[in-house]
């Protein structure tokens, strides 16, 4: 089968949604499958077309000149101009299954799908998008209006937003962790390679740097933490793609008004391969966020046999269960923040509960089983397929000459 990724992100940059299409490419590859990934060249150095264990990424600069040429109509560039990037990078007529990564990537999937006849699929990895502006109406076009064979929904929270704006065609699909690559581990390699010492208490948090991870929070709750523990080390790994520069300075102000320069890093240098590491060398996994879809990060740390606290959200209560696979506190608490942390790395057998209790819950959503699923819902999604249109016959709504999807 030969699939087409659309993903605003990819690899190196961190986050969920690209960890989720990375590992579903990746997984799909190893099952014999032919995937490319189509996605933003801004945001890493990479190759603009490269093969990466299987999976084919071809990263888009050609639009941003386009921009700001005054002889281009930068509103029409902001809406197609990805079309003839696609179109010249890849072959899409030999494609049987297009997956569209965000909301984002759906509108340009439609585009592909009523030219050429292909089966889409998206997966939307958004959150409180309806609160944006003229949100609820961008909602309801992805969700409710938009030729979509099939929505993916990774969480229960995903499924009830998509429902709530009219998303018909849903297949829920627990997002999956790399069991193979999160595994527990004794942490001793891996501090020694980040430079910590054994000693040393580290508490970690991989995400976006914006406001609603509630990353400033967290910094507070370190310096109290740090009082109560003098070898504290906090690492705050991330990006801000589609994240907030300015918040990142926020963060380092606010660091070094607490008095935590050397005991809190910011670390935007660290990309997919490094986060396994990172969570091998962690005593207790910490998620602030105001609010979650559901929150990788956290099964991650869970796999590796770390315990976790988090915000009490709507996402991460489907995956933290209070006592016995992480802590929940109140949202932006940092005296409850810091109190849960204080904890993990002191109350022992509460530590052995939840990491096993952890464990348990990230063994019950392997990536496996999700690639397996999407593969599935991929062939059904074959099989209900019409035959293409030829691109340009009366009566398609085609304008372009040629055939259609081989």
């Amino acid at each position: 089968m030969r699939v087409l990724m659309l993903s605003t992100n990819y690899h190196p940059v961190v986050g969920g949604a690209e960890s989720y299409c990375r590992d579903l490419a990746t997984g799909l590859v190893r099952r014999g499958h032919d995937v490319t990934v189509f996605t933003d060249g801004r945001a890493c150095s990479q190759p603009p077309d490269s093969t990466e264990y299987g999976v084919r990424v071809l990263r888009e600069r050609s639009y941003l000149p386009r921009l700001s040429d005054p002889d281009v109509s930068a509103w029409e560039q902001m809406a197609f101009g990805l079309l003839p990037a696609v179109s010249s990078m890849f072959d899409v007529t030999r494609v049987d299954v297009l997956h569209a990564n965000s909301q984002d990537t759906a509108l340009l999937g439609t585009v592909l799908k009523l030219q050429y006849g292909i089966p889409l699929v998206v997966t939307s990895h958004e959150v409180h998008r309806e609160r944006g502006p003229a949100g609820a109406g961008r909602c309801r076009l992805v969700f409710g209006s938009l030729p979509v064979d099939a929505h993916i929904t990774v969480s229960g929270y995903y499924e009830r937003v998509a429902r709530s704006f009219g998303a018909v065609n849903l297949h829920r699909i627990d997002l999956g962790v790399d069991l193979g690559r999160f595994a527990p581990d004794d942490g001793r390699a891996a501090r020694s390679l980040l430079g910590i010492a054994d000693d040393e208490a580290v508490v970690t948090c991989v995400a976006r740097f914006k406001p609603r991870k509630g990353l400033l929070e967290l910094i507070d709750a370190a310096g109290d933490v740090a009082q109560r523990v003098p070898r504290l080390r906090l690492l705050l790994v991330g990006t801000t793609s589609s994240g907030s520069e300015e918040y990142a300075q926020l963060m380092r102000q606010r660091i070094e008004e607490r008095g935590l320069t050397g005991r809190v890093q910011v670390i935007e240098t660290y990309g997919h391969e490094q986060i396994a590491t990172v969570m091998h060398a962690s005593d207790v996994y910490v998620q602030p966020s105001h609010v979650e879809g559901l929150g990788l990060a956290v099964l991650e740390a869970m796999a590796c046999g770390v315990p976790v606290v988090a915000s009490d959200t709507d996402g991460l209560r489907e995956v933290v269960v209070p006592q016995d696979s992480g802590l929940l506190v109140p949202v932006g608490d940092c005296s409850a923040l810091a109190g849960g942390i204080v904890r993990l790395l002191s109350e022992q057998p509460l530590r052995q509960r939840l990491i096993s209790g952890g464990l348990a819950r990230a063994r019950g959503r392997g990536m496996d089983a999700m690639v397996a699923r999407t593969e599935s819902l991929y062939r059904s999604l074959q099989v209900a397929a019409p035959s293409a249109p030829k691109v340009g016959s009366v009566g398609s709504g085609l304008v372009a000459a040629g055939e259609g999807r081989a």
